[in-house]
């Protein structure tokens, strides 16, 4: 299986993200790092606060827990680049962290090797017991198992619907002001929610003060093996995401996609390429547009052979509600 990795550096929020999953061979890329200068891969087992491990940017605090591995030093080329193809054995899950050893500026920690998170649903903090029953408090994780099933640790939290952020809405005894926050979804306080002074307990899952902020639930998901094609395809959530110079026109077993899975997806496609056929329009079709247009199109080495230099951008090549049809359309497909 393929995960492919990728560090912004410089960006005002660096990001890391993860596509597909594994044991297997893993491909890291590395975009906008110090141009021919060191790179780092850091992982663990955990989240923490461990710091750098060895001689590399000393006292810079990563968020893994020890101890802490790692690849490298690496050396980006001459555009602040670089693709590793490591190994992660079976069972081996963690987390990961890219560090610009030039800068010393970390990526944000994400999880590799594990099943992909699924939205299943939303919780209101209200939908628990009734304070005066003092019932159990409950982590904002607990709270999902309770009303979905299973234990704790097969679901995680957010506080948005299309995010997984791993934190959760909670409400306090005698605190009607605790439920617009959002704290780690493992955090709760004390075991029983009645204890009799302001702030004594917390829950995520409890009817006091009428608090309606959502807790959502994300599962780990299917553990069945996805296989796309690491040459071509993008996966996510389970599914496989392809660009095609196809016309609007997606394989047998797949569907036209719509164009806001870009927003997640788009920059993992740098370094893949076309399905089949090498696109004559730059506007990306997709699922919504006859209702959206087109607004996201390739602006770098669109409509050539070859790999992409880069995803699809929004607004690339001009594509801002777009209506153009050409008969080899760059188009977004997933499978169904």
């Amino acid at each position: 299986m393929v995960v492919l990795l990728t560090l912004l550096v410089g960006a005002s929020a660096q990001t890391l993200h993860t596509v597909g999953s594994c044991p297997g061979p893993v491909t890291v890329r590395v975009n906008d790092i110090t141009p021919g200068g060191a790179w780092m891969l850091l992982r663990s087992d955990r989240a923490g606060s461990a710091p750098v491990p060895g001689a590399f940017c000393g006292g810079v605090i990563t968020s893994l827990g020890g101890p802490v591995g790692l690849i490298g030093p690496l050396r980006a080329d001459a555009a602040g680049s670089r693709v590793l193809r490591p190994t992660i054995p079976t069972g081996d899950a963690g987390r990961v962290q890219l560090l610009d050893v030039e800068t010393c500026l970390l990526s944000e920690a994400m999880e590799v090797c594990r099943e992909p998170a699924i939205r299943t649903g939303a919780y209101a903090v209200r939908d628990g017991p009734s304070w005066r029953d003092d019932p159990p408090t409950y982590t904002c994780r607990e709270g999902c198992a309770e009303v979905f099933g299973g234990v704790a640790e097969d679901w995680q939290c957010s506080t948005e619907e299309g995010r997984l952020d791993r934190r959760g809405r909670l409400d306090a005894y005698g605190d009607d002001l605790m439920c617009a926050l959002s704290w780690p979804h493992d955090l709760k306080v004390g075991e029983t929610y009645d204890c009799g002074e302001t702030g004594c307990s917390w829950s995520a899952y409890v009817s006091d003060h009428a608090c309606e902020e959502l807790n959502h639930c994300f599962s780990l998901g299917s553990t069945e093996e996805v296989r796309c094609d690491p040459a071509t395809e993008v996966e996510h959530a389970g599914q496989c995401y392809y660009l095609d110079g196809s016309g609007g026109v997606c394989d047998a077993g797949y569907a036209l996609a719509p164009q806001s899975a870009l927003v997640l997806l788009a920059e993992a496609f740098a370094g893949l390429t076309y399905k089949h056929t090498v696109s004559d329009n730059c506007c990306v079709a997709h699922s919504e547009r006859d209702d959206e247009g087109l607004d996201w199109g390739m602006a770098v080495g669109c409509n050539e052979p070859g790999l992409f230099a880069e995803g699809p951008t929004r607004g690339g090549r001009g594509c801002r509600d777009a209506v153009v049809r050409s008969p080899e359309q760059l188009t977004l497909c997933r499978s169904e």
